[in-house]
């Protein structure tokens, strides 16, 4: 399946923006410039998420040969995963408070999610209670300031989402992957095959780009 110009252009806009708020290491910069790309989908409220987890990581340490990291983005299907998407955002954007690799990321965005499954993606206030209780310290002003790039995080993510849909004619699920090189793009599914058995498939896609 070939990406359309716009779609790059949008999913470029994205990426630039994750790069800007969370510092991404010289890997992730040379995927934006090689025009390589990794997007793994996924929503905290999705259980079988977590259990892909460890393969997500598995698979982003043997693409670092290849100079291309797995960028997640969370999904925003209904009201509960958009909550979960401020969530994802708000912990990668605190990172220089704490700095979690990105498998404990994604265990304490999990834990965090099981204790208020139902918050309201627009209740700053019960996300700054959320993280205190969490033991997280930072000021009033860090806080704010997370919040309101989260805010422009969500919408060039929705943006992208909306676009990748249009591409492929159905609605994204958790657990879908989209690797690209160039123009040529290739979509695969953790649900569709064992995780353990999917890594090879995508690992192959850049050894025949070489």
């Amino acid at each position: 399946m070939n990406g359309l110009k716009p779609l790059k252009q949008i999913s470029m806009l994205l990426m630039l923006s994750l790069c800007f708020f969370f510092s991404t290491t010289s890997h992730g910069a040379a995927a934006i410039s090689d025009d390589k790309e990794i997007l793994y989908f996924f929503s905290y409220h999705c259980g079988e998420c977590y259990k892909q987890q460890p393969y997500v990581s598995i698979l982003n340490l043997a693409l670092k040969s290849h100079d291309v990291d797995i960028t997640p983005i969370p999904l925003l299907n209904n009201q509960n995963w958009r909550s979960s998407a401020r969530l994802y955002y708000l912990l990668s954007l605190s990172k220089e408070h704490y700095a979690l690799s990105s498998l404990a990321r994604e265990k304490a965005g999990f834990a965090l999610i099981l204790e208020r499954p139902n918050i309201d993606s627009n209740a700053q206030i019960e996300y700054m209670n959320l993280f205190k209780d969490f033991g997280m310290k930072f000021s009033i002003l860090d806080f704010s300031n997370w919040w309101k790039n989260s805010e422009i995080l969500l919408s060039d993510t929705e943006l992208l989402i909306s676009q990748f849909e249009d591409e492929l004619g159905y609605e994204l699920t958790p657990g879908m992957l989209r690797v690209s090189r160039g123009q040529d793009s290739h979509w695969f599914d953790f649900k569709e095959q064992e995780n353990k058995l999917l890594l090879p498939d995508v690992i192959e896609v850049f050894n025949e780009s070489n």
